[in-house]
Formats: C-alpha cells, sequence, structure tokens
C-alpha cells in the first residue's frame, strides 16, 4: 500500500482510539501511531522513511528484504513492551507505536505482495495490488471513515 493509504488508516485508529487514551498519555500516543506507521517500510530506500533515514534503510534492505522482519509482529511487539513503564508519554508511545505498525501490517496483508507475520514463516497474500485503482478506493473509504469518526 502507499504510504498516503497507511496515513489514512492510522488517522482513523487515532480518531478511535484518543478517546480511550488519558491525556497524559495523548501526545505520545499520537507521535507513536505515526512512526509506527511508517517504521514498516524502513527496509525499502525508496519508500519515504528510507529516504529520510537512509542509511538505517540500506543496511534493512540489505540484511532483510522488502517485507521481511520489519513486517512482522516482533518489532511492533518488542516496541511495545519496551514502552511498558509507569511514565504516560512513553507508554502512550509504545501504544500508538503498535497500533500504527499493527495497521500498516493489516494493509501490507491485503496486498499481492502480502507479509510473513511470524517472518520467516507462512506468508499472508491478498488480491489488492499497491496503486491500483483498489487502493484508491479503499483511501476514499477510508477519508470517509476519518470524516465520520470526527463528527461522531
Amino acid at each position: 500500500m502507499r504510504f498516503s493509504t497507511h496515513m489514512l488508516l492510522s488517522s482513523l485508529v487515532a480518531i478511535l482510539s484518543l478517546k480511550a487514551i488519558s491525556i497524559e498519555q495523548s501526545l505520545g500516543f499520537i507521535i507513536g501511531i505515526f512512526i509506527g506507521t511508517i517504521a514498516p517500510d524502513i527496509d525499502l530506500i525508496t519508500s519515504k522513511v528510507g529516504r529520510l533515514l537512509q542509511h538505517p534503510a540500506r543496511v534493512f534492505q540489505t540484511i532483510f528484504k522488502h517485507r521481511g522482519l520489519t513486517h512482522s509482529i516482533y518489532i511492533p511487539l518488542a516496541v511495545f513492551l519496551a514502552t511498558l513503564t509507569n511514565a504516560p508519554t512513553w507508554s502512550g508511545f509504545g501504544f500508538g507505536f503498535f497500533l500504527g505498525y499493527l495497521a500498516h501490517l493489516f494493509l501490507d496483508g491485503f496486498t499481492k505482495s502480502g507479509i510473513r507475520l511470524l517472518w520467516p514463516f507462512v506468508r499472508i497474500k491478498g488480491c489488492i495490488a499497491t496503486g491500483s485503482f483498489e487502493e484508491r478506493l479503499l483511501a476514499i473509504l477510508l477519508i470517509i471513515a476519518c470524516i465520520a469518526a470526527l463528527l461522531a
């Protein structure tokens, strides 16, 4: 999926989740969800995050091919567990990062390339091509859902 589609789903998740997050956790949560949304694509030097962090992206792309380790459950789970503290900002960040990362994996699981949620094992694949009409339609539906969630 494209960067914009990932950001739209995470925006929807953020809008729906903020009602359940304490005010002390909200800033960390918002930062975490959007960092978590782009983090899986650190293994692709042509991605937005890959262009921003070229050296780490080159290392990840060399060691793990795109949609390898970074598109599995291990990294978001490790970050979430590492940020479970009494500090609200850090726990909010960890929870946001976890949800943003899972939202990215969820969408990529619907693509033809798929993901390996339990890398390097079983691949989960869908039928949507990145940048296709179906993805653009999904993006429109996510925009509508975001507006509806804001108005609710």
